[in-house]
């Protein structure tokens, strides 16, 4: 049976009874293996009918096996379609003797089954619904014997780490959760069906609970644990007054901070600059090779360009070799994610690597940063921007009289011979006519009427046409597929050397739907630099401005104000400490580098978030240079940084850095969620065959085989998506059915194995994570001495321990304590630092 596909129809399975017979639809028979139809409640509920006359017929006073043959049996194999294999009857589970039935799924244990003989009675009130759970307690006091058979079976089920139990006389049914966190079996909520005929009244309901694909899906998990429902306790954070209170700064710092801050940001608005090029950009080895290329594809277009234009232009035959050998017929593809500096490449091709070669080039810029918007409005976009460009830039132009006359000379004294011309020669008047007919026909094809325009300008001005696709990598995917393939069309009929970027995902998702077949792009992926190395070259570049040393309007600005002028010596320190501190501080570096996915822009917002925090005393930064001549910002004062920002208590709304153990209900496996979907993510390599990508359906599935409820997987999904810990991006199934795939990033690697076992992490953590244990709730009040600090974070960890009990999969559950061992290794070992400093 294929479970997946069984688990659309039980989706869609919204009546508790069917009141029409559906028609029999005959499956194999179970010692022949002939085919058979998929299985679907409907198929079931009509073999259930077939069925349902001899159940309710059977002997009361039936033994146990023959209870378990005749109806448990059945039930399980022919209705609810259980593979034989995947049931194991009279389990032994040691000191608790042997369990009915065990029933695997996927070869992990699912459910326990005590069976009892047809005699036991459960005693369950036949004027009671069973389409929702309902409490044990009473049914319980009520019938010892189920009393007594359930806790049997939780006992086998504890043993055999199945999550849900079930007792049965083969007339009444009893399904339960294993275990529920604080509770006892007698408070458990279970679904009971008093007969054959409830059964039947209510088949969707018991399909929910005992069908394979219904217990793989968590069908009815939320519905018995109560504790899903009740909403998480509330934390710690809701009890402080104005939270989060906003972190003092005294003036002196303030005063500071604004300089910073402005100067910060002339960096940003200078950084497509020559200077800024000179002093900051970084050309990795993987970018040299890359502008050899360009270079090349430069020259080689620029020499069949001048072959080109050494003779009439009308003569192309003549040149048809030249134009053959050059690679430019296709767009130059730049690849990369977003941040990784694809644009500051393009720059310091044009103003340095390249600038001899492109000096033979009419160079067009365009911009897709902000738009366009929608697929459609591409093509007019691109050639609005050229037109635009060259009015502008080289004042062309292109509906000017002369240069449309000099564009269409050729053409238009063709067309003066031809026989439409001579007909319509009656006078000056119809000759006016014709013409502008001619001119308004040739330029409303702006793609050819460019091209032409290109080649006259080449002839003319004896120059290159180089056209830059820039930020295209900022826009949705399909935008990108659109200006790749006008890119490509524009390099092949213009003859011109563009330059375009892209996303890999897009690139390859493209490639994989067989957009780009035909075009066959060449690609070239830009290196990502060493970012200890782009920051440095940048606290050097902001020092040099602060320090006078480099002209230009924005520091004539800046020293206009004297209030900022005083401060400028001093920020000239503050930033050669941090480039200083580039050097040493190798954990900082590794969390700037790991939040910002390796994005430079997000890099550099948050280094500027560092410096303009509360929490980097500049006071006592300038005071220690005055006294010693240079000051190292230590590691953890950058990690106190980012993970409180503004404020004196950790906010999940500021702070770079995610809470890993915030859970939405009363569950204590919930956790873990987003540790355990960033661990499974890990296992998979950015180098195999689909980049590190799991589908959505993989991933649920494994949710799903830990009793995650889909509910609770998606909000913890979304949330580790939106905080950029995971990339999710659109996708489909082999059906065509539109989905989403999933690949761990840099920052939620970082989450998981270093902020894990890090101490600042989970102090500052704690009054934003609901704790259900009342006890450690009381234990996690506020201190602001270390040592308690330390102690308290150590029982936090400790109560996260306990909780990993209710994480059924033991690799899963080992995994996490060794993570969190690792957190208690290091509090041990500042406690051995701070015996030390005594």
């Amino acid at each position: 049976m294929n479970s997946n596909k069984a688990s659309v129809f039980i989706a869609n399975y919204n009546t508790n009874h069917f009141p029409q017979k559906p028609s029999i639809i005959h499956r194999q028979d179970i010692n022949t293996g002939n085919p058979m139809s998929e299985w679907t409640p409907e198929i079931a509920y009509a073999i259930f009918q077939e069925k349902l006359e001899i159940f309710k017929r059977f002997d009361p006073i039936s033994n146990e096996a023959k209870t378990r043959f005749d109806i448990i049996d059945s039930i399980l194999l022919d209705v609810l379609d259980w593979p034989r294999s995947d049931i194991d009857p009279e389990k032994w589970c040691r000191a608790e003797g042997y369990a009915d039935y065990v029933l695997t799924i996927d070869h992990k244990i699912a459910l326990v089954i005590e069976a009892k003989k047809s005699g036991t009675d459960f005693l369950i009130s036949k004027t009671r619904s069973p389409s929702t759970a309902i409490p044990f307690s009473l049914l319980g006091k009520e019938s010892p014997a189920a009393r007594d058979a359930l806790i049997q079976a939780q006992g086998y089920a504890a043993h055999l780490g199945a999550p849900y139990i079930a007792i049965s006389n083969g007339h009444q049914w009893i399904f339960a959760l294993t275990f529920v966190p604080n509770q006892r079996i007698e408070d458990r909520q279970v679904f009971a069906f008093c007969s054959p005929e409830d059964i039947d009244n209510n088949f969707r309901t018991f399909c929910d609970c005992f069908s394979m694909s219904a217990i793989s899906e968590n069908k009815v998990a939320n519905k018995l644990l109560d504790s899903h429902e009740r909403p998480a306790p509330r934390k710690l954070s809701s009890e402080i007054p104005n939270y989060p209170t906003v972190s003092n700064r005294n003036d002196y710092g303030n005063e500071i901070y604004l300089v910073l801050d402005q100067l910060w940001k002339i960096l940003e608005n200078t950084e497509h600059s020559e200077e800024f090029l000179r002093h900051c950009y970084i050309p990795t080895q993987e970018n040299r090779e890359i502008i050899n290329c360009a270079k090349e594809l430069l020259r080689s277009r620029h020499r069949a360009d001048t072959r080109y234009t050494g003779n009439r232009i009308e003569d192309t035959s003549r040149v048809a070799d030249a134009i053959r050998v050059v690679s430019s017929d296709k767009p130059f593809t730049l690849l990369g994610e977003v941040g990784r500096g694809k644009s500051s490449f393009l720059d310091y091709l044009r103003l340095f690597s390249a600038k001899n070669e492109l000096d033979h080039y009419i160079q067009i810029q365009i911009d897709f940063k902000e738009q366009p918007d929608h697929t459609e409005e591409v093509t007019r976009f691109v050639y609005d921007e050229i037109e635009d460009i060259l009015r502008k830039n080289f004042n062309i132009d292109i509906e000017e009289d002369k240069i449309v006359r000099g564009v269409l000379h050729n053409e238009l004294e063709r067309f003066r011979k031809s026989t439409r011309w001579i007909l319509a020669s009656g006078g000056p008047d119809k000759g006016r006519q014709e013409e502008l007919n001619f001119f308004h026909e040739r330029i409303a094809d702006r793609h050819k009427y460019l091209k032409e325009v290109f080649k006259h300008l080449k002839y003319g001005q004896k120059k290159s046409i180089a056209i830059f696709f820039d930020n295209l990598d900022r826009r949705p995917g399909d935008i990108q597929d659109e200006a790749y393939r006008k890119a490509s069309s524009i390099a092949r009929d213009w003859e011109c050397a563009v330059f375009l970027c892209l996303r890999p995902s897009t690139f390859h998702e493209s490639l994989k739907r067989g957009l780009l077949d035909s075009l066959a792009p060449k690609t070239y992926t830009i290196g990502s630099p060493n970012m200890s190395l782009v920051l440095k070259r940048r606290f050097n570049y902001a020092r040099l401005i602060a320090l006078g040393e480099l002209k230009g309007p924005f520091l004539e600005q800046l020293r206009s104000e004297q209030s900022i002028a005083l401060k400028l010596p001093s920020v000239a320190d503050i930033f050669g400490c941090c480039e200083l501190s580039t050097k040493k501080n190798a954990d900082a570096i590794q969390a700037l580098t790991a939040l910002s996915n390796s994005n430079i822009r997000e890099l550099l917002g948050l280094t500027r978030e560092v410096l303009t925090s509360g929490y980097l005393d500049t006071r006592k930064i300038l005071k220690t240079i005055q006294s010693t001549g240079k000051y190292y910002v230590p590691d953890f004062e950058a990690i106190k940084t980012l993970l409180y920002g503004d404020y004196a208590e950790y906010d999940p709304r500021s702070s770079a850095f995610l809470n890993l153990f915030d859970i939405f209900h009363n569950d204590p496996k919930e956790h873990f969620i987003r540790m355990l979907i960033l661990e499974y993510l890990s296992r998979f390599d950015e180098n195999s065959t689909d980049d590190g990508f799991v589908s959505h359906q993989h991933l649920e599935t494994f949710a799903r085989s830990l009793y995650f409820s889909q509910d609770t997987f998606n909000k913890h999904l979304n949330i580790l998506t939106r905080s950029e810990c995971i990339l999710a991006l659109p996708s489909s199934d082999e059906a065509g059915i539109s989905s989403f795939k999933y690949r761990l990033r840099s920052r939620g690697k970082f989450h998981l194995y270093i902020m894990t076992q890090n101490f600042q992490y989970y102090d500052a953590i704690i009054i934003d994570t609901p704790i259900i244990d009342a006890t450690t709730r009381e234990q996690m009040r506020f201190q602001a001495d270390i040592h308690e600090r330390l102690n308290r974070t150590q029982s936090f960890i400790s109560y996260l321990f306990e909780s990993v009990k209710y994480i059924s999969d033991p690799s899963s559950s080992r995994i996490l304590i060794d993570l969190l061992s690792k957190g208690i290794d290091n509090i041990n070992g500042i406690r051995e630092h701070l015996k030390e400093s005594l």
